[in-house]
């Protein structure tokens, strides 16, 4: 899969990583849409390190659509 990634802090760029194996309770979801929210941009900026670490693949926003797979 070809997330984005903060490797440094104000800075994301995509980048291949292995697909995650769900849990034994967990699900598989495809992400087709995605949002951010004012969470996601203080994150970007590092106003929450080291609450943080990188790198980081953000879950991106409140608002997510997809599919299970």
């Amino acid at each position: 899969m070809y997330p984005a990634v903060i490797n440094k802090y104000n800075t994301i760029n995509w980048q291949e990583v292995p697909i995650p194996k769900p849990g034994k309770s967990g699900v598989l979801v495809k992400v087709t849409f995605a949002s951010i929210c004012g969470t996601d941009q203080h994150i970007f900026s590092g106003e929450f390190h080291p609450g943080t670490r990188l790198p980081l693949i953000p879950v991106t926003g409140n608002s997510r659509n997809g599919r299970n797979l």
